[in-house]
């Protein structure tokens, strides 16, 4: 019971984190962004475009995840993205910075995921290590 009350107290502090002014920002850059392959609502297109919903797949992802977003997916290069769909590509978001790729994934996280929420300082610092 003790883990109980511990837990409420931790997601209402990590609820305070993520303002209503970011989820607004996460919803516009996604729209802007993301919504034209993956759709309004993540739910993909057949098997052009993957599903953001599939929490497996995502959570497979996580520490990719603002790499895939800066980078795009191009396989032509070394970097072969498979999934059960088979090869995907998709574009770079280069102009996205730390705190626009931050706010769309709290965004989609907080829409579909359901997990810890991303923090800005661990973004950059993978967002440093991009290949």
């Amino acid at each position: 019971m003790r883990w109980v009350g511990i837990n409420i107290i931790f997601l209402m502090i990590i609820s305070c984190t993520y303002s209503t002014e970011q989820f607004k920002e996460g919803k516009r850059l996604f729209d802007t962004h993301c919504s034209g392959c993956h759709g309004h609502e993540a739910e993909g297109l057949n098997q052009l475009y993957p599903s953001l919903k599939d929490t497996t797949f995502i959570y497979s992802l996580k520490n990719q995840l603002p790499c895939i977003i800066r980078k795009g997916i191009h396989n032509a290069e070394t970097f072969t993205f498979k999934t059960r769909h088979g090869d995907m590509e998709m574009p770079e978001n280069n102009i996205l910075n730390a705190i626009q790729i931050c706010n769309i994934l709290n965004y989609a996280n907080a829409q579909w995921w359901h997990s810890e929420p991303f923090a800005l300082k661990d973004i950059e610092l993978i967002l440093e290590n991009c290949k």
